[in-house]
């Protein structure tokens, strides 16, 4: 099965000439934390602050006859991106 990503709702599997080489592997942000100290208290406590931003990267290649504007706009912006190693 080709590997492919959905990007702001568009797979790339539409886009001509356009081939997702190598997928980024699936991997886990780690959870940021808050270090709570009571006076009082012994010990401490943690506040989960939520998942710390992370970078993937894909590795692209293009075949045939492609239109290189159409692949600079599907890859251009913000929104959501699904990758068909990660179903989410």
């Amino acid at each position: 099965m080709a590997n492919y990503l959905i990007f702001k709702g568009r797979n790339s599997n539409t886009i001509k000439g356009l081939l997702i080489s190598e997928l980024p592997p699936i991997t886990k942000p780690k959870m940021r934390y808050k270090k709570n100290e009571v006076d009082g208290v012994d010990g401490v406590t943690f506040e989960e602050l939520g998942y710390s931003a992370y970078t993937k990267t894909v590795d692209i290649g293009l075949y045939g006859k492609y239109d290189i504007n159409e692949i600079i706009q599907f890859f251009s912006g913000k929104g959501t991106v699904i990758f068909s190693n990660e179903s989410d």
